[in-house]
């Protein structure tokens, strides 16, 4: 019989730990101190809120979505309401421009699993071969057991792939890899009321390709978590997109509500006059020769002149845009 904490490395990243800068890691281990060190203000500064005055809310929005979210009905008047991306004119402020961002970032992260979810409602037999919002179908999904891992409670479910109708190449696949956005609904329910949003939290290898396939989720908070093992489920997920690499930026956004924001004059104002860097203001002009350690050739560099010109405009403004073939 397979152990509880059968895989925990693999699952949790619980392995040793790599030889990184202090400044940019949260657990530090060197040769010269073998005993890891914890830099706290990382924490500190991931776990902050970020209060900021008219910024409608959405610095304190969680990025995964809730149950009424993905269960919006087809009924035009209970559609979510998407701010539009404004492409004539400057922005009224930094914040409206990275409100607007954020939600049309996140309504793209998390529209596909609302478009299964609404299939599965109205089709709630259908096979993965049959399903036209490439939904992936996993039924007689049950909770086995929880971890507790570094990034939450865990709860360990097995499933059964039936409705994909053919084999899996799990080595291969990007079923349900770490990160992807989930949802589960009670056998009996069919997301017609109930809907339980997670992400994957782990996919060993060894245990998707065992009878019947095992993977870790997180729930998307504590009070959604559930325990009854006896709780038959089905899970779906979207075979569009991959939620954690927009999750992080999505938190990105929101930090930056709070901070100061680079090239904002540009992006959001559309200031037409380009500044110089800051460290040109602080002094015109500098002797390369002292900075540069390799011989220069007779030609220069082998500039042609807009090559001239594009690495001009980079040394010289805050913003330039380069265009160019492949290797530019």
């Amino acid at each position: 019989m397979a152990t509880f904490n059968e895989q925990l490395a693999e699952r949790f990243g619980r392995g040793p730990a790599r030889f990184a800068s202090q400044d940019f890691t949260l657990v530090t281990r060197s040769r010269s101190n073998p005993h890891p060190t914890v830099n706290y203000s990382i924490r500190q500064y991931v776990n902050a809120k970020v209060d900021v005055p008219g910024t409608w809310g959405f610095t304190d929005k969680r990025e995964i979505p809730t149950q009424d979210e993905i269960l919006t009905n087809d009924d035009p008047e209970d559609l979510l309401k998407v701010p539009r991306n404004e492409v004539v004119g400057p922005w009224p402020s930094k914040a409206k421009y990275l409100y607007n961002h954020y939600e049309l970032l996140r309504e793209d992260a998390i529209a596909p699993l609302r478009n299964v979810v609404s299939e599965m409602r109205a089709e709630p037999h259908t096979m993965e071969k049959d399903s036209v919002e490439d939904s992936h179908i996993y039924e007689k999904t049950y909770i086995t057991s929880f971890t507790f891992a570094h990034g939450g409670i865990a709860a360990r479910v097995t499933f059964s792939p039936r409705r994909i109708g053919k084999k899996v190449l799990w080595e291969q696949s990007k079923r349900l890899l770490p990160g992807s956005l989930v949802a589960l609904t009670p056998a009996n329910d069919m997301f017609q009321t109930i809907c339980k949003v997670a992400v994957i939290a782990s996919r060993p290898l060894a245990g998707v390709q065992q009878n019947p396939p095992e993977v870790d989720i997180y729930f998307a908070c504590p009070g959604e978590i559930e325990i009854d093992p006896q709780q038959e489920w089905v899970m779906v997920e979207s075979a569009i997109g991959y939620f954690e690499a927009q999750r992080h930026t999505l938190k990105s956004l929101q930090k930056m509500a709070g901070e100061v924001f680079p090239m904002a004059d540009y992006i959001v104002g559309l200031e037409r006059d380009i500044q110089p860097p800051c460290y040109l203001k602080r002094l015109p002009s500098e002797d390369m020769d002292n900075q540069i350690s390799v011989d220069v050739p007779e030609d220069g560099y082998g500039l042609d002149d807009s090559q001239a010109s594009a690495l001009h405009r980079m040394l010289s403004k805050e913003l330039a845009i380069v265009q160019g073939p492949p290797g530019t």
